[in-house]
């Protein structure tokens, strides 16, 4: 970003139009030019408005005349900048503010293009400051969710209220496309309707998902490729968690470079740090004071009631927002010429002049009236109003809300309950006279207007009932509330039956004078329900003969209903409590996951249709559930109805059918055809967590001269031995498949590396190699060879890796039997080294083949050895010395990394505890593995070691690199601490190729930083390694530490070194690494 101003990052499709074009032809353009928005320029070519596509989004909701010119829907007084601004500050104004386009002008103001976040994430070459970062530390994980049903026209109106650019199309659970601002503007732009569509129209074919542990570097890339701005993130399921966006990325890459720069500035001087914090705090001051306008402003727009500024001298509007007018049906100039009777419907003008007066008196009001809009309509409103002093001049803060439709809801609410059947009752307890409703009457039979008495309502209740009510009525006067349920008769005779709720009011003494509540005809809802217990019995005896039950669930009465034969199914008592965790515990262990899971997809709207186990009293049986889940809209459920089936012979009969097909009835191994089929499905998985899968192909060596020697029932004993033998040494979730007559195939997922899978085989076929005495007595001696091919290196599907793995079998044979080949030559020989160096590897470590050679550790400022960096060597007797980069990966991959690492803890301490009895006090150093900080307890194999050489702990040196201490964080501080607290030093190895986070070092206990060879190769010329090293040292002296410099040999190094004030180094300049007499030499 050196020297770039922002002007170069203008391309050619920059567009601007006049204020009096409209919508449609500025749509148009954009969906032309595949670009996110127009600049609206003056006549002088100067921008008074920017039209985005977020813009588009309120012209589609609000289904706005397309003709409308631009100056009524435009964004105004867009944030310019000189095309001469720096890039950096141009970047860094753009990510403080939230803007996502930027307008550039020339010196004079003039319109010269538009730069937008995807030409930074382009032009800044960020790319190496992505990469630790993940999509799960950036993504949102709240995104906007749309059904495939909904109207276009409420999607729009959603992502513009949201200020969403994009909204998730989600299907079962899972995504199932997105729709953006572009998506809606270009479908709007080509004249396309948007009044009875549907989201799912806009839908593309395919719907670009990440997983949300792959990097943010990785996510732009995956942007660029499919020309999106967002990407959808799922988990392993499919099930949506969030999405990331070109926005997300943007960010990110903000805080990456920033890290830098703030690190550098701490470095500066305090008064610098001081006056740099003063001018931030202004600055965010007055953003703060920018921003809270900004809200204030657009709180105030998008309230979705209508707010007006009303000067109380003239009855005019001087201050409105948008709701304001277009509840009306005006536009904003047509709604600023109004005075408040031109749309006030009941006032007069001097009815509203009297309330004014009131307002100005008591200061507020609130009331009810109605408005005319343009068109006639009348709208009824509720209007709460304050009175405010604007420079001495009275004026009136207006809310007008539209409650038209509560209104008419009200209206509605009166019909429904007479439909309801439900009347109203009033008991004056004083006169004993009762009044009601004409529903009341009618219930009743007789009419209420004429007040009978309690008793005269008392007398329709039947016999049977009369007595109970009158009992509760009294004993409800005491207690305040009454609730009753019984049947009346009325004039004809007819029976009805009726619940009455009532609540009574008490004087001052206590005594109630008054009852009030409502009746309800329930006469219908009973002689359904007796009807409907008829039906139940009938529905019980039906199911009993088709091992059929059933179930319903009320979550609102919390009740869960079984059927007869579904007690009997589970064995359960009737009457036992019923709830989802007993239903659950009837279910066998190994199926509670899978039917949790199912049930709680059907409350996202998947069909709950599931098969699964039981336990009744111990035995095991197979149950077929179907059912319907009703839940609201945040997933909670409501109801459910269901059935359960008992399924147990037919689920044995196809388990028998299963085992047939898929296992050799012989061995009991898998057969060739789930071999395949579980083949594919690993390289499914695979190839979505980027995994490693081996096929191996056995074939037995000499099995025809055996069978054909000792019969047909010895090969037999003999296949069925060889796949208990192979069934004994693989891993869990390992197959072994029996392909037919002598050949065997072993699947290995998650290969940690492909030599592993030729270490099995070398295994399996030492194994068979054993001699092996049949039933009948006979001694026979048997062998294999073996082909591996492996996934996705020689093939990408079942079939050809096993075409390819049959090939390298028998390439195996050709070469002679009891062996093994892979599928490429290049890979037989790289296992085969590997397995070889871990063999010679631990005949080093019986033999003692490793010897420690010394590296000294100069002090710049006097020129005197200071210490030793310990430095293993492999002396083996065919290869001569082989370095530790050729043999420690394989010792730290088979584990040997222990034993080598022990080794040499305990002879560098007894090497030391000589030269100090010398008098030579230096300190020696040694690196510690991840593999070593991983798995063994340092701290106590530290100790050992001291305790046993006597070795003064002070002039000892452990040296970890960032990645090992950053890997277990809190085990690696108190490892650390432990440490210190014995004396011993710590130094942090390659510094600067890790983390370099300043924050872990001030939480370890570090007492060097040793610069990494890297940054001092090209010293003293190269200007970034240069400012690199200086920062370092600085940064080691404000925080205490010392400095050593590795890979140093030439004198202009050191030059530089010293001027910078670095403490030690180490390197070919002063020497190479020495044997231990030989280091000793230099000492004197």
């Amino acid at each position: 970003m050196k020297n770039i101003p922002l002007g170069s990052l203008l391309g050619p499709k920059n567009v601007s139009l006049r204020t009096d074009r409209s919508i449609a032809e500025a749509l148009k353009i954009m969906s032309e030019k595949a670009i996110s928005s127009v600049v609206v320029t003056d006549a002088s070519d100067r921008p008074v408005g920017i039209f985005t596509e977020h813009d588009a989004l309120h012209v589609v909701a609000d289904s706005l005349n397309p003709e409308i010119p631009l100056s009524e829907v435009m964004t105004p007084d867009p944030y310019c900048l000189e095309e001469s601004v720096h890039l950096h500050d141009a970047y860094q104004l753009m990510e403080e503010k939230g803007f996502r386009h930027l307008v550039v002008v020339d010196g004079s103001g003039r319109f010269k293009g538009v730069v937008s976040e995807g030409d930074f994430i382009r032009h800044l070459g960020f790319e190496h400051l992505t990469k630790q970062k993940r999509v799960a530390e950036a993504m949102s994980d709240s995104p906007l969710i749309v059904t495939p049903g909904m109207p276009l026209a409420e999607a729009a109106a959603l992502m513009h209220e949201r200020r969403c650019d994009y909204a998730i199309v989600l299907e079962g659970g899972c995504p199932g496309g997105i729709i953006t601002e572009r998506d809606i503007a270009h479908h709007y732009a080509h004249g396309e309707s948007v009044g009875d569509e549907r989201v799912d129209l806009l839908l593309r074919p395919e719907v670009c998902t990440v997983d949300k542990n792959i990097s943010l570097q990785e996510a732009a890339l995956l942007m660029e490729r499919h020309g999106v701005h967002q990407l959808i993130v799922t988990d392993s399921h499919g099930a949506l968690e969030g999405l990331v966006s070109r926005h997300d990325v943007l960010h990110a890459m903000h805080g990456a470079y920033f890290e830098f720069l703030i690190r550098t500035i701490e470095r500066k001087s305090a008064a610098i740090a001081r006056i740099n914090e003063r001018k931030r705090e202004l600055r965010s001051e007055k953003e703060e004071i920018e921003r809270s306008t900004l809200k204030l402003r657009k709180l105030f727009e998008t309230l979705p009631d209508g707010v007006v500024l009303i000067d109380s001298r003239t009855m005019q509007a001087v201050e409105f927002n948008r709701s304001a007018y277009e509840q009306l049906g005006y536009s904003a100039d047509e709604f600023a010429a109004l005075r408040v009777n031109d749309y006030e419907a009941v006032e007069s003008p001097e009815e509203t002049r009297r309330r004014v007066e009131k307002i100005e008196r008591e200061g507020r009001d609130a009331f009810e009236t109605q408005h005319r809009t343009k068109e006639g309509t009348i709208l009824d409103v509720w209007v709460n109003v304050v009175l405010v002093d604007l420079g001495g001049v009275p004026h009136m803060m207006a809310l007008f809300r539209d409650i038209t439709d509560q209104k008419r809801t009200e209206r509605e609410i009166d019909r429904v309950q007479a439909l309801a059947r439900i009347g109203t009752l009033e008991w004056d307890i004083v006169k004993d006279e009762m009044s009601g409703s004409d529903e009341s009457s009618r219930i009743f039979g007789i009419s209420l207007d004429d007040k009978p008495s309690v008793q005269a309502l008392l007398a329709s209740v039947v016999e049977d009932d009369r007595e109970r009510v009158t009992q509760e009525l009294y004993t409800a006067m005491k207690e305040g509330t009454y609730n009753a349920m019984c049947r009346i008769a009325v004039g004809d005779g007819t029976i009805r039956w009726v619940e009455t709720n009532a609540e009574f009011i008490y004087d001052e003494n206590g005594n109630p004078v008054k009852g009030i509540g409502i009746v309800q005809d329930l006469t219908e809802r009973v002689l359904a329900e007796e009807a409907l217990r008829r039906k139940d019995a009938d529905l019980n005896a039906a199911q009993a003969l088709a091992h059929i039950g059933s179930w319903r669930l009320d979550v609102g009465r919390d009740v869960l209903e079984w059927s007869e034969e579904t007690y009997r199914i589970f064995g359960v008592s009737k009457g036992s409590p019923l709830n989802y965790a007993a239903f659950l515990s009837a279910i066998h262990p190994d199926d509670r996951e899978k039917v949790d899971y199912a049930w709680r997809a059907a409350l996202q709207g998947a069909p709950y249709e599931i098969e699964h186990r039981i336990v009744v009293d111990g035995e095991i049986k197979w149950v077929r559930e179907n059912a319907q889940l009703e839940a609201d809209r945040e997933g909670n459920l409501i109801a459910g109805v269901g059935t359960v089936q008992l399924i147990t012979e037919r689920k044995l009969y196809e388990e028998r059918l299963e085992s047939l097909a898929n296992y050799d009835p012989l061995t009991g191994l898998a057969n060739r055809a789930l071999l395949m089929s579980h083949l594919q499905n690993a390289i499914e998985q695979a190839r979505r967590s980027k995994d490693e899968i081996a096929l191996i192909m056995f074939d037995l060596d000499r099995f025809k001269d055996i069978n054909d020697s000792y019969g047909h029932s010895a090969g037999d004993e003999l296949l069925r031995h060889v796949a208990q033998q192979f069934t004994s040494r693989l891993r869990e979730g390992d197959m072994i498949a029996r392909l037919g007559g002598d050949e065997f195939a072993v699947v290995l997922e998650n290969l940690s590396h492909p030599e592993d899978a030729g270490r099995l085989a070398e295994e399996m076929i030492g194994m068979l190699g054993i001699d092996y005495k049949l039933s009948g007595g006979a001694l026979i001696h048997v062998g294999a060879s073996a082909g591996i091919a492996l996934f996705p290196h020689h093939g990408d599907d079942a079939f050809t890796l096993l075409q390819h793995a049959d090939a390298a079998l028998y390439k195996s044979k050709a070469e002679g039997r009891g062996t093994y080949y892979y599928y490429t030559d290049e890979l037989t020989a790289s296992a085969r080294k590997r397995i070889e160096c871990e063999s010679y590897l631990r005949r080093a470590i019986a033999n003692n083949e490793f010897e420690l050679y010394y590296q000294p550790q100069v002090h710049l400022g006097t020129g005197r050895i200071v210490g030793a960096e310990a430095l293993i060597r492999w002396n083996d007797p065919h290869r001569g010395v082989i370095t530790p980069d050729q043999f420690i990966p394989i010792a730290e991959e088979t584990g040997l990394i222990r034993e080598i690492g022990e080794w040499v803890l305990g002879e560098v301490c007894a090497q030391g505890k000589v030269w100090l009895d010398k008098g030579h006090r230096i300190t020696l150093a040694l690196n510690l593995s991840a593999h070593q900080v991983r798995y063994q307890n340092i701290v106590a194999l530290v100790e050992e070691a001291l305790r046993k050489t006597g070795y003064d702990p002070k002039r000892l040196e452990l040296e970890l690199t960032e990645s090992t201490l950053m890997e277990r964080q809190e085990e690696a501080v108190a490892m650390l601490h432990a440490l210190r607290a014995h004396g011993i030093r710590l130094a942090i190895d390659d510094f600067g190729t890790g983390y370099s986070s300043l924050s872990y070092l001030k939480r370890f206990p570090i007492d060097v930083l040793k610069i990494d060879k890297s940054f001092v190769d090209d010293l003293p010329y190269d200007p970034d390694d240069m400012a690199i090293v200086a920062a370092i040292v600085a940064m080691a002296q404000a925080l205490g530490f010392q400095v050593l410099a590795e890979g140093c040999e030439r004198e202009e190094q050191i030059t530089f070194l010293k001027e910078k004030g670095c403490t030690m180094y180490q390197g070919f300049y002063k020497s190479p690494p020495l044997r231990a007499a030989e280091f000793e030499k230099l000492l004197f």
